[in-house]
């Protein structure tokens, strides 16, 4: 993995040290044992949010400071209206990023539909991103699903969250087909701002995907009050060679007539 030169940032992993062989802009830092990548990340729903700034923070800190100046101490990246559009910065392989638009406190809302593209991913490097969700119910009292996530904007590849486990045999009167949290969950990442209750954050783990886990896949950590979530999705290189990553992630509560797949249809009632 060898030594980076990039850019001084608050979004920097632990392990680069400021160098003062570079004193443009920001100025430069050298990192040992990180591999960089560029990420390109384009909120497209809701609307209003297009050319908002991108405040990223990353699990070791707790509040975002969203500067305008482009400082080495600035969360926020511009919102970039040629070239790329969009937000574009570098990440950290094996890094996991906090994100979230600059917005006021009438704009408030979840992200719903969001495009992400990930630069000559190596083989098998992983990278994760998070979003908090203000309103996530993984599943309604009788354990049927409430929400999904969409990864190419197709609408047909849904899938649940890798920390759930989905039965499709498991029925009762209301039907087949129960979400619920897969026990003692192996992997995750230590956040400053992971339990949330009431809309405030305070230290916790925050399940995330294994490092072999397939591409796109992810998982939530829900609110202690039941209603939010932070939502983790998981990107990865294939496992040979080189590869561009590029989605549509789509997040929508269920249609009325269940999640896909469907469940089997509810057992007969007893005679």
């Amino acid at each position: 993995r060898g030594a980076s030169f990039v850019g001084s940032s608050v979004l920097r992993p632990p392990g680069c040290t400021p160098s003062n062989m570079s004193t443009h802009g920001t100025g430069g830092s050298i990192c040992v044992g990180h591999i960089f990548r560029r990420m390109w990340y384009e909120p497209k729903t809701p609307v209003m949010w297009v050319g908002k700034a991108l405040c990223i923070r990353t699990p070791e800190q707790t509040n975002i400071n969203t500067c305008a100046t482009m400082q080495p101490e600035c969360n926020c990246l511009p919102y970039l209206k040629k070239a790329w559009r969009a937000h574009v910065w570098l990440v950290a392989e094996g890094e996991r990023y906090n994100l979230a638009q600059d917005l006021q406190s009438h704009e408030l809302a979840d992200i719903v539909e969001f495009k992400m593209m990930l630069w000559d991913a190596g083989p098998m490097e992983h990278f994760q991103f998070s979003h908090r969700m203000l309103e996530w119910e993984a599943a309604d009292n009788f354990y049927r699903p409430l929400y999904w996530s969409d990864y190419d904007g197709s609408g047909k590849n849904q899938i649940y969250p890798l920390n759930y486990n989905y039965n499709t045999t498991d029925c009762s009167a209301v039907g087949c087909g129960t979400l619920q949290p897969a026990p003692a969950w192996p992997t995750v990442d230590q956040d400053q701002r992971a339990v949330y209750v009431l809309g405030n954050g305070t230290q916790g783990d925050v399940p995330v995907p294994p490092a072999n886990s397939d591409l796109w896949a992810y998982t939530v950590l829900p609110d202690q009050d039941g209603y939010g979530a932070v939502h983790t999705i998981h990107v990865r290189g294939k496992t040979s060679g080189w590869a561009h990553r590029e989605t549509v992630v789509t997040i929508r509560p269920c249609p009325k007539n269940g999640c896909w797949p469907p469940p089997p249809a509810p057992p007969p009632p007893p005679p």
